[in-house]
């Protein structure tokens, strides 16, 4: 079994496929291939099968938007089975085209994926396995959603919570009529070539984007038939555990998402969107609540002026303290002292 791990330090999800694929021994690099994204206005990965494993090829061009277009096809003569270690900070819906292959999680839980059968990734689920069978014709596409869009989708309104939280791995099967269509676009952008043609890349990003609305759709209506979040309690969950004794510890001190993210060692979309699903609250309104209880018990002491109060917990003006304090219980400061 081969195992492969995403450098810690890129910042790009292209970079990380591109390690990935680098790193398997079944596939090379065309031989005019080098790193495009660092050189072309228009990044993408590109490989092919070894001659001497079999036959095929696997793209993935990033959008404008970065959001990324991904594409296999591919024979490989022996058994495929690959462990991947660690993933990209993105949501990644995927759509088995042509054939099968096995996907076996950290948990235990395993299925096989169909022809038309949907595979959605939300960020780090943890170790792994894909399988394929030696001589088993296997094709699909695939878009990779990044973090920054699916927090700005969060905020507009869009409810993705039945896709699965961040850390899950699950297999979807759609309805009859639902893979007819997703299976047509899937084809289509398969049989472009896009990187001998300006047309073709257009076209490509055209049905990437519709198949991405379409695949949104379809895991928010279907039922998933496996799915798992084993990995993002261990090395997640700890770091957030850090963060909430850090604003227990210090919830008067003037704390910013960048600082928490950084003690935490996380990022800060990562940070913001697990302690809105552990909480129920943003970190300001959980940090702010966490306040006017201290303000609250110092108030009913009778020790401090509400000035004073308002001080010690990060206010300059009592007027703005006393809105804070209200919002949350529901009376003014001065029924309390």
């Amino acid at each position: 079994m081969e195992k492969h791990d995403t450098l810690t330090d890129c910042p790009s999800v292209l970079e990380q496929y591109d390690y990935f694929y680098g790193e398997c021994v079944d596939f090379v690099e065309p031989e005019s291939g080098h790193a495009p994204w660092r050189s072309a206005a228009r990044p993408k990965i590109d490989y092919r099968v070894r001659p001497t494993c079999g036959r095929g090829w696997t793209d993935i061009h990033e959008l404008d938007n970065g959001v990324l277009v991904g594409r296999m096809d591919w024979c490989i003569a022996r058994t495929l089975d690959v462990q991947c270690q660690v993933f990209p900070d993105t949501l990644s819906l995927g759509l088995m085209v042509q054939g099968r292959s096995r996907t076996i999680l950290s948990s235990g839980q395993d299925w096989m994926s169909l022809e038309g059968d949907l595979m959605v990734r939300h960020a780090d689920p943890g170790p792994v396995v894909r399988a394929v069978e030696a001589g088993c014709h296997t094709s699909g596409v695939s878009v990779d959603i990044p973090a920054a869009m699916l927090e700005t989708l969060h905020e507009q309104g869009v409810n993705l919570s039945c896709i699965g939280g961040r850390g899950t791995y699950g297999g979807i099967r759609p309805s009859p009529d639902m893979v007819s269509g997703l299976r047509g676009i899937g084809q289509r952008m398969l049989a472009l070539r896009a990187q001998h043609s300006l047309l073709a890349r257009l076209e490509l990003e055209s049905l990437g984007l519709d198949i991405l609305l379409k695949l949104l759709a379809c895991s928010t209506a279907s039922a998933s038939v496996s799915c798992s979040r084993a990995h993002t309690a261990t090395r997640w969950q700890t770091a957030l555990d850090g963060v909430l004794d850090i604003l227990h510890a210090e919830w008067n001190r003037p704390l910013t998402i960048a600082q928490l993210a950084r003690r935490a060692g996380m990022n800060e979309l990562y940070l913001k969107t697990l302690f809105r699903e552990r909480t129920g609250q943003t970190v300001a309104a959980y940090l702010r609540h966490l306040r006017m209880q201290h303000a609250r018990a110092m108030l009913a002491a009778g020790n401090c002026t509400v000035q004073m109060v308002a001080h010690h917990c990060g206010y300059a003006h009592a007027g703005k303290f006393a809105q804070a304090f209200r919002r949350v219980h529901g009376l003014a400061p001065s029924e309390v002292a």
